[in-house]
């Protein structure tokens, strides 16, 4: 029995023009508007899901913002909150020891996730043995599966494996938005 192929369609938007294909590999990721940015990340057993970008507040139109550098950062149970010197906060949630979710609000306040369980289905996999330790320039979150670099001066992350030297992905620069636009610059693996 031969099954079907499937082709992919290009939806055409209502001005009648077809959009240009999306580039899969790239050092940016774009979302336009004010809207969600959300990556998901399946590698070697490692994932992470749910919105990185959640702008309530976008900078005005025209203009580029970012959060700045770290001031802070505080712990409950599995959620860690950073302060940044523009007001924007950043929240990383441990779901389980290879599982989190990491939020980036430019005006520092967070509401309910927009994407609901679109994204991810389970959230709540029950306490998970986090370790927190200030590294100097990071601060290092840590599972018996990943490490978590919250980068401080500017704000950046970075996901490494659990000996914390194998790099899993990393921005090499800060998220920025402006009224319209999201975008995360992120390093370009070897085998992309």
């Amino acid at each position: 029995m031969r099954l079907p192929s499937i082709r992919r369609s290009r939806r055409v938007p209502l001005s009648g023009r077809p959009r240009p294909p999306r580039r899969r590999a790239g050092r940016r990721l774009r979302a336009p508007g004010a809207a969600l940015l959300a990556a998901a990340l399946t590698v070697a057993g490692l994932a992470a899901a749910g919105p990185l970008v959640a702008p309530a507040t976008a900078a005005p139109s025209g203009a580029t913002a970012t959060a700045g550098d770290v001031t802070g950062l505080t712990r409950s149970g599995n959620t860690f909150t950073v302060t940044a010197s523009s007001g924007a906060k950043a929240r990383v949630v441990v779901a389980r020891a290879d599982i989190f979710r990491l939020w980036l609000s430019p005006d520092g306040t967070f509401t309910d996730d927009p994407a609901g369980s679109d994204l991810a289905v389970t959230t709540d996999f029950g306490s998970v043995p986090v370790n927190h330790t200030d590294a100097g320039a990071y601060h290092r979150i840590s599972t018996g599966s990943l490490s978590i670099r919250v980068h401080k001066s500017p704000l950046r992350f970075s996901v490494y494996r659990a000996d914390d030297t194998t790099p899993v992905w990393q921005e090499t620069q800060p998220t920025s938005w402006t009224g319209g636009r999201t975008t995360q610059y992120l390093a370009r693996g070897a085998d992309e």
